[in-house]
């Protein structure tokens, strides 16, 4: 009988914030950020320091949030305070990951991202493509990244129509430049749970892309720990107890 895994915290002096952070098995970390903070960015690394042998610094790997590989240079890309992590890592000798990067592009409807979501919900390609799409445009993306003639056919738009109805939204008006009202249609079908709304099957592809971010997290510490490392993961807080959960569920 494993034990339950806890979320512990700690105080932040820099930032002055209390840090969520869990351990997972083998002896990673993970810690939770607020985006764009970097203050808890200094707090983690100071943790880590205080925890990590000097001798084990090489064997560090920051592992962060939303890393996608740069064509031309072939090197990770991160925002906000992920990029502002990796030079303090790289200072350590430390390498550098990312949990939910190209594997996990809402950008490529051909990624592991879509399939698995696809197996998640039992919903088919065309409906999980509508989607990624609403949840992106609705979150305030635009749409040269996220391209209605990439992601919308007939039958997503009529899928994204006939869900917008039945949670009493208005249809949508405009694919190729939604306005605000379609915009705020897709952000609430996305996350009902914000204004109480009613939950339809958009909400499920949301879910699944959540959870399978997080079973990323899992699986990326499986597979740096077989190779000896220590992964440090990055994630933003709302992760943290998300993660706990799963760990704790095959207990």
């Amino acid at each position: 009988q494993k034990k339950k895994v806890e979320v512990a915290s700690i105080k932040g002096k820099t930032s002055g914030k209390n840090i969520q952070t869990l351990e997972l098995d083998g002896g990673g970390q993970v810690y939770g950020t607020i985006h764009k903070n970097t203050k808890m960015v200094d707090d983690i690394i100071d943790d880590v320091k205080s925890k990590i042998p000097k001798e084990r610094w090489k064997d560090i790997v920051f592992v962060g949030e939303g890393g996608a590989t740069n064509k031309e240079t072939g090197e990770l890309e991160f925002n906000d305070e992920m990029d502002y992590a990796v030079p303090k890592f790289q200072e350590m000798g430390a390498g550098v990951d990312t949990f939910d990067g190209d594997d996990l592009d809402v950008h490529k409807p051909e990624s592991k991202l879509y399939k698995k979501q696809i197996e998640k919900t039992g919903l088919n390609q065309s409906q999980v493509n509508a989607g990624n799409w609403a949840s992106m445009i609705g979150q305030g993306e635009g749409t040269d990244t996220m391209k209605p003639t990439t992601f919308l056919d007939d039958s997503g738009k009529q899928f994204l129509q006939n869900s917008a109805k039945e949670a009493g939204f208005p249809e949508m008006e405009n694919w190729d430049e939604p306005t605000d009202k379609d915009i705020d249609t897709l952000y609430r079908l996305s996350f009902p749970k914000d204004y109480g709304d009613k939950e339809t099957k958009i909400n499920d592809i949301q879910i699944a892309f959540n959870e399978i971010r997080d079973e990323n997290i899992i699986e990326k510490n499986k597979e740096l720990r077989a190779q000896g490392k220590i992964p440090i993961t990055v994630a933003g807080e709302g992760h943290i107890e998300l993660v706990k959960n799963m760990m704790n569920k095959n207990i």
